[in-house]
């Protein structure tokens, strides 16, 4: 079967995770069997965080009889999700497209003021620089 193309919303959450990736105040989480080591700027006293992609919804999982769904984060949770150190801060990323017709959902907007109403880091961004400035930001411990 042929793979579907990706959207362009996906090709650019790909995009900015693959920055993540590279910086080094990140250490970037993609599996169950990742390493949770700090990355080389802690060395220096730096601040960093672990951050991951956070999928919500369902996951259709199985064939057959042996077909379930999968409870993912709750709707509404922001893209990429992180803690910083040393503050232990939640950082939440919600990636939207450049054109300003990518709007938030219903459910985004009432999740991201929950998230700030407890202490975290909320910030939506449209372009790399956008990501690598509210990443900065949030390691500082703006708000």
């Amino acid at each position: 079967m042929p793979r579907k193309k990706k959207k362009p919303e996906g090709e650019l959450s790909d995009t900015m995770i693959a920055a993540l990736k590279m910086r080094r105040d990140i250490t970037w989480l993609d599996g169950p069997d990742d390493s949770y080591l700090p990355p080389p700027a802690a060395a220096h006293g730096e601040p960093w965080a672990i951050m991951w992609r956070q999928n919500s919804g369902l996951a259709i999982v199985g064939r057959g009889s042996a077909k379930r769904a999968i409870k993912l984060g709750p709707a509404g949770l922001p893209d990429i999700c992180g803690i910083a150190w040393p503050s232990g801060r939640s950082g939440e990323f919600e990636i939207k497209l450049p054109s300003h017709t990518s709007q938030l959902n219903a459910n985004q907007k009432r999740m991201i003021p929950l998230l700030r109403a407890v202490g975290a880091f909320v910030a939506v961004v449209r372009t790399l620089p956008d990501l690598n400035a509210a990443v900065d930001a949030w390691l500082r411990g703006e708000r």
